[in-house]
């Protein structure tokens, strides 16, 4: 195993690139923004349903899914309270010019590293 197969450097490489960029764009923003609560409890809902699907199909991640699930939907629970003050509706015409492009400069960096995974998917014949 003394070769590093090239896949793992090139996730490597997108994670920390990713990771500077979230560094860099929380740094830009001048005021922070309130923790969306409610987006906690359906991102812990969407992970719990993973879960229990992951662990029908003995899949070992399931688990780690399911806990989470159940984090994120307790902390949603929790703060339930706060759900209509945080919530902001994400919607084109109630974002600033800088959050406008921050949402298209991830729009395309998802868009390639989709077409990369489908590139990969078809070169490695799967």
């Amino acid at each position: 195993m003394t070769n590093i197969p090239w896949i793992l450097i090139a996730v490597f490489l997108v994670i920390v690139l990713l990771g500077i960029i979230a560094f860099f764009a929380a740094k830009s923003r001048k005021k922070r923004m309130p923790t969306d609560y409610y987006a906690f409890f359906l991102i812990g809902i969407i992970w719990l349903v993973a879960g229990i699907m992951m662990q029908l199909s003995d899949n070992a991640t399931g688990t780690f899914f399911f806990i989470m699930g159940v984090v994120y939907v307790v902390m949603g629970l929790a703060h339930k309270k706060e759900w209509k003050k945080n919530h902001k509706p994400n919607k084109w015409k109630n974002l600033t010019k800088q959050e406008r492009k921050f949402r298209i400069w991830i729009f395309i960096i998802l868009g390639i590293l989709v077409l990369a995974g489908l590139a990969a998917l078809l070169l490695a014949g799967l």
